[in-house]
């Protein structure tokens, strides 16, 4: 038996609860305000073990006031112990392209919380196929969709996003301050404009 703390509800009920407000997800800085929790503990494991979390999802997401914690270390794997074989029980819509290769990355996390953070944010997911086999073929060889994202963000995602490991952020606090500093641009053209 595991004993863990009781959490108020996960990320994708405070998500659907937006919705049911006519919310199209959850708000911008209230999402990265609780995501940037995430990617320090993501960044944690990584720095001080060598491990990643490998089912990064809005259901593993549990929020406790106006934090969230990470659930669900199930599939923790350490990079450096490779294996021939995918992970199993990994959730493929949220899952980076090398894990689908059994070679999970530095990196893998993040790609997992990119995405995320789009359909968090908008209610989109960056790949959409209908089946595992159908979502591994985008992830290993089709563009994200990003059109749902301002465009500011589109890069920063699409970096989150890239098919090379090596091409994505440091880390996951790293892309959440890029996420952030979209916004103040963002901002700022908009005050521009106006």
């Amino acid at each position: 038996a595991i004993v863990t703390e009781l959490g108020d509800c996960n990320l994708h009920e405070r998500f659907l609860a937006c919705r049911a407000k006519g919310l199209p997800g959850i708000p911008q800085e209230t999402l990265l305000s609780l995501l940037r929790d995430v990617a320090d503990v993501l960044d944690h494991i990584y720095q001080e073990y060598a491990l990643q979390h490998l089912d990064i999802k809005p259901a593993n997401l549990l929020l406790f006031g106006n934090r969230l914690k990470v659930a669900d270390f199930g599939l923790v794997k350490n990079i450096y112990e490779r294996s021939a074989a995918p992970v199993h029980g990994m959730t493929p819509t949220y899952a980076a392209p090398e894990i689908f290769e059994g070679q999970p990355s530095r990196a893998s996390d993040q790609y997992s919380l990119g995405i995320v953070y789009q359909e968090m944010l908008t209610g989109t997911l960056p790949f959409e196929g209908g089946t595992a086999a159908r979502l591994a073929a985008q992830h290993l060889r089709e563009a994200p969709r990003l059109q749902a994202l301002p465009p500011e963000q589109q890069a920063v995602i699409a970096r989150a996003l890239s098919k090379d490991p090596q091409r994505r952020f440091t880390g996951c606090l790293t892309m959440i301050e890029e996420l952030q500093a979209a916004i103040r641009r963002d901002a700022a053209i908009g005050s521009a404009v106006a």
